[in-house]
């Protein structure tokens, strides 16, 4: 089975819950625009069989994420963005935390 996609995947997993779910998570980007988003969908997966979709939920996000996790019960996603921020999005809620970091700046040193 292939599985093609439009978009950037940032994760494919089973869900720890149930191993018939697969979790696929994409980052979307508007060339046009410039936006950029996450997306989350859900399948149902059978070997040989195709995907049926159960869930799909889209974010918009201001920054390029770097990094992400998901929380034990697989209902948070954590981002990590270049912007030192951290999003939080709790999606079963469909509501969303950002945390932002301060940036200490870079102090040049001469050593000469």
């Amino acid at each position: 089975m292939i599985i093609r996609s439009r978009h950037l995947p940032i994760s494919v997993q089973f869900c720890s819950k149930d191993s018939r779910l697969l979790r696929i998570t994409e980052l979307i980007s508007s060339t046009t625009k410039g936006r950029l988003s996450v997306s989350s969908r859900l399948f149902t997966f059978h070997l040989n069989q195709s995907l049926k979709r159960v869930q799909q939920r889209q974010l918009k996000i201001a920054s390029l994420p770097r990094c992400h996790s998901y929380s034990p019960d697989e209902q948070i996603l954590l981002l990590g963005c270049v912007d030192a921020s951290i999003v939080a999005w709790d999606q079963t809620r469909d509501t969303v935390a950002i945390y932002r970091s301060a940036f200490v700046p870079f102090k040049t040193f001469n050593f000469f």
